[in-house]
């Protein structure tokens, strides 16, 4: 038996007690009559997953398809297992169900409780029929597992238990949605043919062969807290904490390194908010100097003007009294001019 955690995907645990008595056996075989799909309520998804493999059998055309690709070691029968003579047989489909049925009442039970229904033909073969076509099943069938809402009875008529001797039977055992008992049909069926019932768990009944009287005591009773085991749903939702954990771990680092360019942006930020504003008031004062400095410069041209206003008027007068004792040079030498020509002359009249 594996040493991992178990995990059950059947709906009430069947596969957890078969796998406490069926474990220990290596590259098992089963039939599952009735499969359904290959992970949601499944009694063999475990099994599938530990190595067995084996024949699913469904009527639903979508579920043999989802059966093909989910286990492709395994033979999947598309069809209705019945006993009866026929090549073909009406099928009552409850849409996006596990309700689905041969039986025309259980489909009007389901239509009146409001599940969408619809008619198909499918393929009608015995079990008998589908184990002597296999080339999977060799010389053992470990499990057979039978869920067909209500057409049980069909099925195992259908098979011949002294024949294929499969080590462990499982069948439902209530009519579809309710807790009535409905295997007085077929109880006798496998009681006759050399089956101990060991088990009700109250949707199903558990049977061994006498051959295997030995596993009687391990499906003596259901899942409970002693087996190693979890629910699917709970290592999905498990699966998906751990993947929400790391996510968060994983957008609270993003958000560490954010903060942290964040916090680097900003020192930044003020570190050149601060160079800014220390340049700013460097170019104020520079500024203050350079308008104090234009206003002396001002002050000093304004200065000069004024001298210079004061030498041009100062030159003004200069020349103005220059022009003026000019004139008064240029009189008194027109005056000694004339002075001098009479003193000649009177000089000159003397001589003659």
């Amino acid at each position: 038996m594996s040493d991992e955690t178990f995990i059950s995907y059947a709906q009430n645990g069947e596969d957890v007690v078969l796998w406490r008595a069926l474990g220990h056996v290596t590259d098992g075989r089963y039939v599952d009559v009735g499969a359904c799909d290959p992970v949601d309520l499944s009694v063999t998804k475990a099994f599938y997953d530990r190595g067995w493999r084996g024949i699913d059998i469904d009527a639903v055309p979508e579920y043999a398809e989802r059966l093909r690709d989910a286990r492709p070691g395994n033979e999947v029968v598309h069809a209705a297992i019945t006993d009866r003579d026929v090549d073909t047989v009406t099928f009552h489909q409850v849409v996006d169900t596990g309700l689905s049925t041969l039986l025309g009442e259980t489909a009007d039970e389901h239509e009146r409780a409001g599940f969408a229904r619809r008619e198909i033909s499918v393929p009608a073969v015995t079990l008998d029929e589908v184990c002597e076509a296999s080339s999977l099943l060799g010389g053992e069938i470990h499990l057979l597992k039978v869920d067909v809402e209500g057409a049980e009875a069909e099925v195992l008529r259908s098979f011949d238990l002294r024949r294929w001797r499969p080590w462990v039977v499982v069948v439902e055992a209530t009519r579809p949605l309710t807790t009535e008992p409905s295997f007085e049909d077929w109880d006798p069926l496998l009681t006759d043919a050399g089956y101990t019932f060991t088990l009700f768990d109250g949707l199903s009944r558990f049977y061994v062969s006498d051959e295997h009287t030995d596993l009687i005591d391990r499906l003596s009773y259901p899942s409970c807290a002693l087996d190693d085991y979890k629910r699917f749903e709970q290592v999905t939702v498990e699966e998906q904490l751990v993947h929400a954990h790391e996510q968060a771990e994983q957008a609270a680092a993003e958000v560490n390194v954010w903060r942290n360019r964040s916090v680097g942006f900003w020192a930044e930020a003020v570190a050149r908010a601060q160079e800014s504003e220390n340049n700013a008031r460097i170019a104020a004062r520079d500024a203050q100097r350079l308008q104090a400095q234009i206003k002396r410069l001002r002050t000093r041209l304004e200065a000069v003007q004024a001298e210079r206003r004061r030498l041009r008027n100062k030159t003004q007068r200069l020349e103005t009294r220059v022009e003026s004792l000019q004139a008064r040079v240029d009189q008194h030498e027109r005056r000694f001019e004339a002075r001098a020509r009479r003193k000649v002359r009177g000089m000159l009249g003397r001589d003659s």
